[in-house]
């Protein structure tokens, strides 16, 4: 008698309350200071704070053209 193998996967979603202020954008800064980018912004906790937002709305269009705009202006590029 031959053998099968089934994989079963489940996913489940969780609704977590989270503070956006709780991020550390300093440990950000220092890893991709660390990585070798040096350009990167003093001021784009706005754009950060969109992003965040449409994510949580789980509007990924949008969260994904403001992450585009965002490592366009940390990478000092005009365009991805």
């Amino acid at each position: 008698m031959a053998s099968k193998t089934i994989s079963v996967s489940q996913y489940v979603d969780i609704d977590v309350e989270v503070d956006l202020d709780d991020f550390d954008d300093d440990d950000l800064i220092a890893h991709l200071q660390g990585r070798g980018i040096t350009n990167i912004p003093g001021d784009l906790h706005d754009q950060r704070q969109a992003m965040l937002r449409a994510l949580w709305a789980n509007d990924e269009t949008q969260a994904i053209e403001l992450l585009k705009t965002y490592l366009c202006d940390c990478l000092g590029r005009a365009a991805i």
